[in-house]
């Protein structure tokens, strides 16, 4: 039987490599192969759903920025009116 060394050497070689790494997903020559093959495309997946999600997370947090403001305004706009009122009462000296 002909034993091929510098192939089965290459492949424990970049077992070992991948353990070291922490990478364990890889069980066979042929999900590395397929993983070689298919990673610019998930590459590019996982950046356009990242940044999907992100364009949801800031449209979502303008919304609630446009709803502070509002609150922000009501407020300011009742405290105000609020303090005036008093002043006014200070002036008429009725409490």
């Amino acid at each position: 039987m002909t034993r091929i060394n510098g192939q089965i050497e290459s492949l424990k070689r970049i077992r070992e490599t991948l353990d070291q790494k922490g990478i364990t997903w890889f069980k066979t020559t042929g999900q590395i192969n397929k993983f070689l093959k298919t990673y610019e495309y998930e590459k590019e997946l996982l950046v356009f759903n990242t940044e999907r999600q992100l364009e949801i997370d800031l449209a979502v947090l303008q919304t609630k920025a446009f709803f502070w403001q509002k609150d922000h305004e009501n407020l300011k706009t009742q405290t105000e009116s609020h303090l005036t009122n008093k002043v006014q009462q200070v002036k008429n000296h009725t409490f």
